[in-house]
């Protein structure tokens, strides 16, 4: 009969340990922003701590920092930042830099199968012409400062 109590005891100690130590762990959870062409724009992780008052489990926020992706839109490629847009689109897609300095740049469209449909320099008033391509999805990648970024497109 004392092992049986000095066993249950045990158990629900140990039961008891697990519990409190679970309930310290943070859940982490995320949000994400995103902008009228279906672009993630910010990435926020939500730290919900679990605690205990009056028996009672309840979530509360500690912390919720903005883990930005793009900041404004833009994605920081070297000392420059970019951003495409619109996306999806039926014709032009314009590219947004801040930063620029007349560096070398090129600007590369390929087809989902990988090839190259056509390359153009990197300008600060660079657009790119979709209107002749069919209906599809494209990759276009920017290579700046022996740095490569490359994005999505949808032609409607």
């Amino acid at each position: 009969m004392k092992r049986l109590f000095f066993s249950i005891t045990v158990a629900l100690l140990l039961l008891s340990l697990y519990g409190e130590s679970k309930a310290q762990q943070p859940i982490t959870t995320f949000e994400y922003v995103y902008d009228n062409a279906g672009n993630r724009v910010v990435r926020r992780i939500i730290y919900l701590k679990s605690t205990t008052i009056n028996d009672k489990k309840e979530s509360e926020d500690t912390d919720n920092s903005d883990v930005s992706k793009k900041d404004g839109g833009f994605d920081k490629m070297g000392d420059i930042e970019l951003s495409l847009y619109p996306n999806p689109t039926s014709d032009k897609v314009i590219v947004d830099i801040k930063g620029f300095n007349n560096s070398n740049g090129k600007i590369y469209v390929y087809d989902m199968k990988g090839n190259i449909l056509f390359n153009q320099p990197l300008n600060s008033g660079s657009s790119i012409d979709f209107s002749s391509l069919p209906q599809g999805i494209y990759i276009v990648k920017i290579l700046y400062e022996n740095e490569l970024k490359e994005w999505k497109i949808i032609r409607e």
